[in-house]
């Protein structure tokens, strides 16, 4: 959930102009967010090849491997399917409102744009509008 949240933050940062802060602009936020969270799952795939090759060599050597617990694990699978409806619609409503805002404000610049292409300013007394390309 937490990254859902940092992911959401840099969506609505990407479309933000460059500013003092960021002169030029915020879309280095989002390579940013996805190397470091490819690193994050590197790491988590690197730990469990390590651990599984650990294990494995301790087998051919002959030594006893432990019994896998999987108490834990199912408990957590519980919880987290019955939590994942409830957390999908907190998740979902606050995606719906975030979208609804971007829309709204794409939705006037379309606009704009749309009628400052149609019907271009007239700058000159007497000159007439050309046509869109």
């Amino acid at each position: 959930m937490g990254s859902s949240l940092i992911a959401s933050r840099i969506s609505r940062n990407v479309v933000r102009p460059p500013d003092r802060a960021w002169p030029y602009g915020y879309e280095g936020q989002e390579a940013l967010y996805v190397l470091f969270r490819s690193l994050v799952l590197l790491g988590v795939i690197g730990f469990g090849v390590g651990s599984s090759c650990s294990t494995l060599i301790d087998w051919w050597r002959g030594n006893s491997i432990a019994p896998l617990h999987l108490e834990p694990v199912a408990l957590y699978t519980a919880l987290m399917t019955a939590l994942q409806p409830q957390e999908s619609r907190v998740i979902d409503g606050l995606r719906h409102h975030i979208d609804a805002r971007c829309s709204a404000e794409l939705g006037r610049l379309v606009r704009t744009e749309v009628i400052l292409t149609v019907m271009p300013p007239i700058h000159r007394q007497g000159q007439r509008p050309q046509p869109a390309p």
